[in-house]
């Protein structure tokens, strides 16, 4: 489902809490709204006390206000549920509703999300108020969104939570026997004989199996909650769609494939890292667009710095405007910024707005808002397509037969994603044939097991994603349980855990013709962190067609390197080396491997990718790992220490496709290599290699993405530096600057720093 269909428009604004600000502001902001080309305003998102300031009175005086001129200035709303904070009286009458938390201690009511999400009185009062605002909102001519709640990321440790946590542990292990085999609990005695004794992990994660289904247990209960809000709404406004924002991967509480199929559309909040913002905010834009492989709405970022990080430098100039853009370059269709206007009090009053302290409207900020809004108003008819699909509105009741509490999958096999393939879009479209498999839980359980603090399952994976954004390769960011045909390649980056039905994919996705790239640490334990009889990989080894002997977690001062097999160096680890000799790395066992040079060298001959400069050898970091090859090949070697010699990069064939094998963390160079050249073997190209070879070989720092089909393809160039750069083009008079209005003249295409070009092809049909 797609905003889109009401109006073909980039939906721009944020959210807007007049119950902060005295009631006159309500002219000056709504004027400045429309100064700035806003079109869109989230309102009530935390106002719940507001509208209901004593149980049963309620005092929609204000709100009617905002909507009322909201609605006489044609501006859209977004109308949220307030119930991320709920009101004093509530807690008042229910002190048990204040969440407990991991140390065992119960909140107290001096912020938003205080509450249980368990406690039965929340329950009845968010169903209560999401009726009334349905009833009383739900005709209105603009509203165009239901916002539930806001950021769901609540833990809870009560009795409430452990009562609820024993239920939803019988309906997916039935009984204590299996429970306790499940969890391995004979170990250290730990086995539970009385349901009474299972509780929450107070205290911390002392157990893994158990804190890995405490934290699944969380999120079906948060999300139990949202369903239970969408019930009340969708009954009395079916045609409204609904979503919830998600918080960024950094915040850990939703297993959002799990909460995917219920949601409308997708929404997300972008607060990206200073330093290295560019492929933080691509790998997420990626993934919550994969989620349901639709556009999706950047329901909030900021204008400037927060106030919330360790450290909070201001956006530079351009920067608000690149990051905007980039959201759209791969999939949004709302740029949203919390919020309109800066709160004047609580720990959130320096967080920047498109309206601030003191100066207002008289400041860089809001000027380079209002140039944003003045090009996005102009450009909404371009990037967002008027023609779509939407899938009809299913009820909670019909939603939640489909769901188990054991893994909240769906019963019939498909991926959440694969229930709205029939409503996908046709325009405003990422089209990728390579994913990076991500797996939310995986934050949790690398970081209970991990054997060195250097090991991140996020680092990881953004280590192997990052040079396929760097070579502007088309990605999708997808659960290692979602569909995998229409792939070429998959990649998968520590993938710690085999739950139920992974290995089963991944072998029929590379029998059938696919490419697969796995890494260090993957296949240890299964989907209850327990390790299965016959060691990692288990039970698809043979497709990679190794055997992982050992693990070796680095100090920090460790070091190791790689070499490619072809560059002289010796490769062991053969069937009859089964203890890792180094005399038994012969010149036979590198013939038999053969050499990686000609993996490289067809590739690098070609022009249009650059020259790759092979290096003698690479450095490799934290882990490395002895494998056995068992009919693979090795691509690269180790060259120091007691590996020297052993397979650090493989490649089996297996099936119609290949499998690789990546034993090692090495250093980005060395798998800016690897990666591009494994895609390009599946002739997958980057991003606009087809229609331009000047735009294959962006200088480093510019990003290049495309939206939509055919003739209504439209690309994306961002140059993420301070200075100023310039990108080859191709033959002059090829290509149409959306943002200029007018043709770009000459070879080259020159950017400012932080600087922004949407494009189109020149062609009769594109150009109009």
């Amino acid at each position: 489902m797609s905003l889109a269909g009401k109006k073909p428009i980039v939906r721009f604004g944020g959210d807007y809490n007049p119950e902060q600000w005295p009631a006159e502001t309500l002219e000056r902001d709504v004027a400045l709204m429309k100064e700035a080309g806003v079109n869109t305003v989230t309102l009530n998102v935390f106002g719940w006390a507001a509208i209901e300031p004593e149980e049963g009175r309620y005092d929609f005086d204000r709100l009617d206000a905002a909507f009322d001129r909201l609605e006489r200035e044609g501006i859209d709303v977004i109308l949220a549920t307030p119930t991320a904070a709920p009101p004093a009286w509530l807690f008042q009458r229910e002190p048990a509703l204040l969440k407990v938390g991991e140390n065992g201690q119960r909140a107290v009511h001096w912020s938003r999300q205080a509450y249980c999400p368990n406690h039965p009185a929340y329950d009845r009062e968010i169903r209560r108020i999401a009726r009334v605002l349905a009833e009383r909102y739900g005709s209105r001519s603009h509203l165009v969104l239901w916002h539930i709640n806001n950021e769901y990321i609540v833990h809870c440790y009560c009795d409430h939570c452990a009562a609820a946590f024993r239920e939803w542990l019988r309906a997916k292990y039935g009984t204590l026997e299996r429970l306790n085999e499940a969890w391995q609990l004979s170990q250290w005695s730990l086995a539970r004989t009385d349901w009474e004794q299972v509780t929450p992990p107070l205290g911390g994660m002392s157990h893994t199996s158990h804190s890995l289904d405490y934290q699944r247990f969380l999120s079906d209960s948060n999300l139990s909650n949202f369903l239970a809000e969408k019930e009340e709404i969708v009954r009395i406004t079916p045609d409204i769609p609904v979503t919830t924002n998600f918080y960024s991967l950094d915040f850990r509480g939703q297993i959002h494939p799990q909460w995917a199929p219920y949601l409308d559309v997708i929404s997300w909040d972008s607060y990206p890292p200073h330093r290295d913002h560019a492929v933080w905010a691509a790998f997420q834009h990626d993934y919550f667009r994969s989620l349901k492989r639709q556009p999706f709405l950047l329901m909030e970022q900021a204008t400037g710095s927060v106030n919330w990080k360790e450290y909070n430098p201001a956006k530079r100039p351009g920067m608000m405007r690149l990051q905007s853009y980039q959201a759209l370059a791969r999939g949004a269709e709302a740029v949203l910024f919390f919020q309109f206007r800066q709160s004047r009090g609580g720990v959130e009053k320096f967080h920047s707005a498109l309206v601030s302290h003191g100066t207002e409207a008289d400041n860089r900020i809001y000027r380079e808002v209002l140039g944003l809004g003045s090009e996005l108003r102009e450009l909404g008819a371009v990037l967002i397509g008027a023609e779509r699909m939407e899938p009809a509105s299913i009820s909670r009741s019909a939603l939640s037969t489909l769901i188990t509490p054991a893994s909240g999958r769906l019963e019939s096999g498909e991926s959440g994603a694969g229930l709205e393939n029939a409503g996908r879009e046709k325009a405003g479209e990422v089209q990728s044939r390579v994913a990076v498999l991500f797996d939310m839980t995986l934050t949790w359980l690398v970081d209970w097991n991990r054997p060195s603090r250097d090991v991140s399952y996020r680092e990881t994976v953004t280590a192997f994603y990052r040079p396929l954004y760097e070579g502007n390769f088309a990605v999708d960011v997808i659960h290692p349980l979602d569909e995998l045909s229409g792939y070429e390649v998959v990649v998968a980056p520590m993938l710690y855990m085999f739950e139920g039905g992974v290995p089963e994919r991944l072998r029929q996705f590379v029998e059938r013709g696919g490419t697969l790239v796995m890494s260090y640490g993957s296949g240890m334990v299964n989907g209850c962190d327990v390790a299965e009889h016959g060691g990692f990989l288990r039970p698809i080894d043979d497709v990679f067609g190794i055997t992982v002997e050992e693990w070796d977690a680095f100090e920090p001062d460790m070091r190791n390197r790689i070499a490619w097999s072809g560059e002289g160096a010796a490769v062991g680890g053969g069937e009859d080396d089964r203890f890792g000799s180094r005399e038994a790395a012969s010149s036979a066992a590198v013939k038999e491997a053969g050499s990686s040079v000609g993996f490289l060298l067809p590739e690098a001959a070609d022009e249009r990718l650059g020259s790759w400069g092979m290096n003698p050898s690479y450095e490799a970091v934290k882990w490395a790992e002895v494998v056995r090859l068992k009919g693979a090949e090795a691509l690269a070697v180790f060259r120091e220490d007691y590996h020297a010699g052993q397979p650090a990069v493989t490649r089996h064939r297996y099936g119609r496709g290949e499998a690789y094998y990546v034993a090692t963390h090495p250093e980005d160079a060395f798998l800016r290599e690897l990666l591009p050249v494994i895609c390009r073997r599946r002739g997958v190209t980057p991003w606009s290699l087809a229609e331009s070879e000047g735009l294959s070989r962006a200088p480093e720092g510019v990003e290049i993405a495309v939206r939509g089909r055919g003739a209504d393809r439209v690309w994306f160039v961002l140059n993420h530096r301070p200075l100023p750069v310039e990108v080859d083009i191709g033959p002059a008079g090829g290509w149409f600057d959306l943002l200029l209005r007018k043709p770009v003249s000459g070879t080259g295409l020159v950017l400012e720093g932080y600087g922004v070009a949407v494009l189109r092809q020149m062609t009769e049909e594109s150009v109009r």
